[in-house]
C-alpha cells in the first residue's frame, strides 16, 4: 500500500485489527462525554466517524484538534505497518493518533482494565470473535453498519463475503476483519496407507464428511487386548 495516497476507506481497513477491530461507545457515563474521544471524532474521516457515539451531542471539533487513540497488540510483525499507516494517516487528515501496545498476554487485562476506567481506546483490535460479540451485546462496542454502508460498494468489495460475515450477529456488523485464520489438518499418509485407510481427497469437487473422518480415525485406531 502506497501511504503517501492512503483514503479514509483504506485506514477503515487498517482499522479492522487482527481478527477484526471493535469501535467503541462511550463506555464513561454520559454526563462526562469529555472522558472519551469519541465525541470530538465526528468530523474526522474513516476511523474519526466510527466513533461518533457520544450520549450527548457534541460540538464539532477542527481537525487538528482531534485525537483518536488505537489499541494494538505488540506484534512484531503487525506493528511496523501501524507505525508506518497512522503517521500518514495523521498528515493526510489532521487527525492525532495515539497507539497504545500491549503483548499478548497482557492485552485483555489491559483493556479491560481501561474500560473499567472509563478510559476505553477508541478502536482496538484483538483476536478471535468471542471478545466482540459478548461486548457488542452488553454495549460496549458499536455496530458498524451505518459506517461500512456509507463507505458503499468501494469499500465492502475489498472483503471476501466470509470475511464480512464474521463478525455479524443479528443482522448487525459488530467488528471488521483484519485477517482470517485457516485451521488445517495434517496427516501421517504412511499410517493411513498402512491401516488400508482411503486419504481424503485432494479435489475440492469431492467432499469429505466429518463421519467420514471420525470413521477414518476409528480405522486408524490401534487397541491392546483390552480394547483400550
Amino acid at each position: 500500500m502506497d501511504v503517501s495516497k492512503m483514503n479514509r476507506r483504506q485506514f477503515l481497513q487498517l482499522a479492522g485489527a487482527a481478527s477484526g477491530v471493535a469501535i467503541l461507545a462511550a463506555c464513561a457515563p454520559a454526563a462526562q462525554p469529555t472522558t472519551a474521544p469519541a465525541g470530538e471524532a465526528t468530523t474526522a474521516p474513516a476511523s474519526g466517524e466510527a466513533t461518533t457515539a457520544p450520549t450527548e451531542a457534541a460540538a464539532a471539533a477542527p481537525a487538528g484538534n482531534v485525537k483518536l487513540q488505537i489499541m494494538w497488540r505488540s506484534d512484531p510483525n503487525e506493528v511496523p505497518m501501524i507505525d508506518e499507516l497512522l503517521p500518514a494517516f495523521t498528515k493526510k487528515s489532521g487527525v492525532a493518533i495515539e497507539k497504545i501496545v500491549a503483548p499478548w498476554d497482557e492485552y485483555e487485562t489491559k483493556l479491560m482494565s481501561m474500560y473499567a476506567g472509563g478510559i476505553a481506546p477508541d478502536i482496538y483490535g484483538t483476536g478471535g470473535t468471542n471478545p466482540y460479540i459478548e461486548r457488542f451485546y452488553r454495549g460496549m462496542v458499536l455496530a458498524l453498519d451505518p459506517f461500512v454502508e456509507k463507505e458503499g460498494d468501494e469499500f465492502t468489495q475489498d472483503f471476501w463475503p466470509v470475511a464480512l460475515n464474521t463478525f455479524k450477529r443479528g443482522g448487525k456488523m459488530v467488528a471488521l476483519t483484519f485477517t482470517i485464520c485457516v485451521s488445517g489438518m495434517w496427516i501421517n499418509q504412511t499410517r493411513w496407507e498402512e491401516a488400508g485407510v482411503p486419504l481424503p481427497p485432494t479435489d475440492w469437487s469431492q467432499k469429505w464428511t466429518w463421519e467420514e473422518m471420525i470413521e477414518a480415525a476409528h480405522k486408524l485406531t490401534k487397541t491392546d487386548s483390552s480394547g483400550k
